[in-house]
C-alpha cells in the first residue's frame, strides 16, 4: 500500500469516502431519536450528549450534505450508479426536512434574485436526477 500511495495513486478514492462519510451522516441523523430513552426528560437528554454519546450529531447535522454533493459531483460525471441504500436513507431525512427556499429566491424580479437562483442551481447540479 505504501509503495501505490508514493506512485500518486490514493489508497482511498475520494467518491468512496465521501460517500462512506455521507451516508454514515444521513443514517445517523434519521436514527438518532431513537437512541434517546423513551421516558427522559431534558436534564437526561443533556448528560447524553455531554458524555459523547451523540458526538458525531453536531458533525453530521452540518457536512452531511457537503459530503452527498461531493459523492454526487464525482459520480454523475462517471455515469456510476447511486447506492440504494443512500437513496432510500436521502428520502427518509426528507421527513425531517423544514428548508424552503426563500421566497425571493423563487421570484426572479431582479438581477441579484436572478444570480442567486442560478448560483444554487448550479451548485446542487448533480442532484437533479433525485426531484425531492
Amino acid at each position: 500500500m505504501k509503495a501505490a500511495f508514493r506512485h500518486g495513486k490514493p489508497f482511498i478514492r475520494p467518491e468512496d469516502a465521501h460517500l462512506n462519510i455521507g451516508f454514515s451522516c444521513v443514517a445517523y441523523l434519521n436514527t438518532s431519536f431513537g437512541l434517546l430513552p423513551q421516558q427522559s426528560n431534558e436534564e437526561e437528554r443533556i448528560r447524553s450528549v455531554v458524555q459523547g454519546l451523540h458526538g458525531l450529531q453536531i458533525y453530521a447535522n452540518q457536512y452531511w450534505y457537503k459530503h452527498i454533493l461531493a459523492y454526487m459531483d464525482l459520480v454523475v460525471p462517471q455515469k456510476l450508479a447511486v447506492p440504494e441504500n443512500l437513496v432510500q436513507q436521502l428520502e427518509e431525512i426528507l421527513k425531517y426536512s423544514k428548508a424552503t427556499l426563500p421566497e425571493q429566491l423563487t421570484q426572479s424580479s431582479t438581477d441579484e434574485t436572478s444570480k442567486s437562483k442560478q448560483a444554487l442551481n448550479q451548485q446542487f447540479q448533480s442532484l437533479k436526477q433525485f426531484p425531492a
